[in-house]
């Protein structure tokens, strides 16, 4: 199989480590680099050494800007020639669909292009104007169609990591099998949790999650039935018949990688394991899988249909459609998780995207966060064992405790109330309230070398 080309486009003088740094990574890994500036840059040496250099772009899988704040050599009035390579690349890419792109700029860069001529020179941009209508070009082209996603960097991995992932090249041989692994059962799932009608394709889980918003549980009997509409008797059922099964999704590569920590990366200088952004993600995947396996331990769908077909009702259990609804936020969850996963593993630029977590209890966002509260996350037993703290007494790691104490103190001052309003003999003032409130979060907690004792 021919190696990948990648284009290096940006300024040379000030960038020639960075470009040199990407160029050798890309090159350990199997890539065929171009930069106008090596000895190898390919030549045809049957035209200018310009058009030589637009050709290589043309023909290359790859095309990869980095900005930063100097304009470089001009092509034409205006035009420096790194900025006619992007240009060069888009038209390439609009009637042929290559090079693909992935488009960087120096951390700051969108903040900085806002500023006016004086701050931009004091920043070190020695062109002003030409930085600001480049970086508007880059981000809003005229053609929407070519790619504008504009990807600030700070670091050398925040440029490589998501080229490397655009290329499938991982670390290693291993690496990359694993990736190409993960990214296959994950394009299984989602392609499980979608249907198509015609030619529109939506996911399973919509037509009950189409209706999560129309039902005030706070005010309904949760041990008795509800009306629903004609419409969300319909979704209802058209949710429950084609419903994701969670045992039907597939996740022995996700675990192998997760578990087997191929993701994670090596700081050599604490001499401990960093997650990435990659393996946190798929971490999550794997929780949002969990998290849905437990709708399949229900037969709510089934007495759903029961009620709603057999006995064509429109009288359905509480009990029931708040479990449907909850199944419907879980799906979605994983559904987005999975999504995401499969961006960062392409080096998608869409993988900078926030993604918006639904509540997974229908009683609203204040009860899904009092839930997620009463969980133990792995990472707070972790830092207990790290510190030689036993996870499971009745104190805390003061280090933990930090950013929890206002709310904690505030908890505590909560049910001290509550005890004063239920005995009006205890004459306590709001001050002694909150001495003793602030006395009982302090000794739940321990310092880190205290270990934990029962209270």
């Amino acid at each position: 199989m021919a190696a990948p080309v990648v284009f290096i486009s940006s300024t040379v003088r000030d960038l020639v480590d960075l470009r040199g740094g990407v160029g050798y990574v890309l090159r350990q890994r199997g890539a065929s680099v171009v930069m106008s500036d090596t000895w190898d840059f390919p030549l045809l040496g049957n035209q200018s050494a310009i058009e030589e250099c637009f050709e290589n772009i043309r023909n290359s899988d790859l095309y990869v800007l980095i900005v930063d704040k100097t304009r470089g050599t001009l092509y034409a009035d205006d035009v420096s020639m790194t900025r006619q390579e992007l240009r060069v690349a888009r038209e390439s890419f609009t009637s042929t669909g290559k090079p693909h792109q992935l488009l960087f700029a120096r951390r700051g860069a969108r903040e900085l292009a806002r500023r006016r001529n004086k701050a931009l020179i004091a920043a070190g941009v020695d062109d002003p104007q030409h930085f600001r209508s480049f970086m508007k070009e880059i981000m809003e082209p005229e053609n929407p169609s070519v790619p504008n996603f504009l990807k600030e960097f700070g670091s050398f991995e925040e440029i490589m990591d998501p080229i490397l992932a655009r290329l499938n090249l991982g670390r290693n041989f291993a690496e990359s099998l694993v990736r190409r692994s993960v990214f296959t059962e994950l394009t299984r799932n989602l392609a499980y949790m979608v249907t198509r009608a015609g030619t529109r394709a939506s996911v399973k889980h919509f037509a009950i999650n189409s209706i999560s918003d129309e039902f005030d549980f706070q005010q309904l009997p949760h041990a008795g039935t509800v009306d629903v509409t004609e419409r969300q008797r319909t979704r209802l059922i058209m949710g429950t018949l084609g419903r994701v099964k969670a045992s039907a999704l597939e996740s022995d590569a996700i675990h192998s990688a997760v578990i087997g920590g191929v993701f994670l990366d090596y700081n050599a200088t604490e001499g401990t394991l960093v997650e990435t952004k990659t393996h946190q993600v798929l971490a999550q995947v794997l929780d949002d899988l969990s998290a849905l396996a437990v709708s399949d331990v229900e037969d709510w769908d089934k007495r759903i249909l029961t009620d709603l077909v057999t006995f064509d009702s429109h009288r359905v259990s509480v009990f029931d459609l708040m479990v449907a609804l909850s199944f419907g936020a879980r799906a979605e969850n994983l559904f987005n998780q999975m999504l995401k996963a499969c961006w960062l593993l392409t080096g998608s630029p869409n993988a900078e995207l926030p993604i918006q977590r639904l509540p997974t209890t229908p009683m609203g966002p204040d009860e899904d966060l009092k839930i997620r509260r009463e969980q133990v996350e792995a990472w707070e037993v972790e830092q207990l064992l790290l510190r030689d703290i036993h996870p499971f007494g009745a104190r805390i790691s003061s280090e933990l405790a930090k950013g929890l104490e206002v709310h904690r103190v505030e908890q505590a001052m909560e049910m001290l109330k509550g005890l004063k309003v239920s005995n009006p003999d205890l004459d306590i003032g709001e001050a002694a309230l909150r001495s003793i409130a602030e006395k009982v979060v302090r000794e739940a907690t321990a310092d880190p070398g205290d270990g934990l004792s029962a209270l």
